[in-house]
């Protein structure tokens, strides 16, 4: 009776910690693109990869559960949800400018008129950002910017204990939003400025040539001009610029 007292409490004793740990990391999983639909097909899959992250997580945790409670369970799991979200905003935040640096130059191109649904998030975007998305995933995984995603999870654990709810900076994660439009701006500049240029260009050759219709090929021209100019400047400079913003995960100025 006893080993089936100490079996059962030692089971609903993970089975809490397990929960609020899930209710912290899951979020994350569902901002960025590296456990997304489009790379990971099967759900049941993706569910095993978090799964596996909370039990890696477990020994990090720097106190042990008192025991099972429904009522104190849903709370922590509630609490835990919103503080998964803002470090899910923490952690998606060089994705996402990624994903602003292809749908800047995708609208600078015309390009936008070819807008489909993205697999990855589900909405409405240019040709260019899911691909910029993905292949800044790419870089991420090569970089083992796994190893510094779990780095970061630990951290929290330690910066913001499990079941108190933080007091968040709404000034800090407006800031941290202001950060990503800058950055993305200054990424995309030169291509932008490049195909502003053309635009003149083009419209110069409509003004003195009107039968070449100049702006009917606008979109042909822009396109090879921009490609061109991110083949020389993307290649070496946008990728690590983005990875740098992966060493910048911090809870400072988001948190009070």
């Amino acid at each position: 009776m006893l080993l089936m007292r100490w079996w059962v409490g030692y089971i609903f004793h993970h089975f809490e910690l397990w929960s609020m740990l899930y209710a912290r990391i899951a979020p994350t999983f569902l901002f960025i693109p590296i456990a997304s639909s489009r790379v990971v097909v099967n759900p049941v899959t993706r569910q095993l990869v978090i799964f596996f992250v909370v039990i890696g997580l477990e020994p990090y945790v720097p106190f042990r559960v008192n025991g099972p409670d429904g009522v104190a369970l849903a709370s922590s799991c509630g609490v835990e949800a919103i503080t998964g979200i803002v470090i899910g905003v923490i952690v998606a935040s060089p994705f996402w400018v990624a994903t602003v640096v292809g749908e800047l130059i995708d609208n600078q191109r015309g390009a936008t008129i070819a807008d489909s649904i993205d697999p990855a998030s589900g909405v409405e975007a240019s040709v260019m950002a899911p691909f910029l998305n993905l292949m800044f995933a790419n870089v991420f995984l090569q970089k083992g910017g796994l190893m510094v995603l779990m780095s970061f999870f630990s951290r929290s654990l330690s910066d913001v204990p499990l079941g108190q709810m933080p007091h968040f900076s709404y000034v800090g994660l407006a800031t941290l939003l202001n950060h990503v439009l800058q950055t993305a701006i200054s990424l995309s500049a030169p291509v932008a400025i490049g195909l502003l240029l053309l635009d003149g260009v083009l419209a110069f050759l409509s003004r003195f040539c009107k039968q070449l219709n100049a702006f009917s090929l606008s979109l042909t021209v822009k396109s090879f001009a921009a490609y061109g100019i991110m083949y020389f400047y993307f290649s070496s400079v946008v990728p690590m610029r983005i990875y740098h913003l992966v060493h910048d995960w911090s809870f400072h100025g988001v948190l009070e």
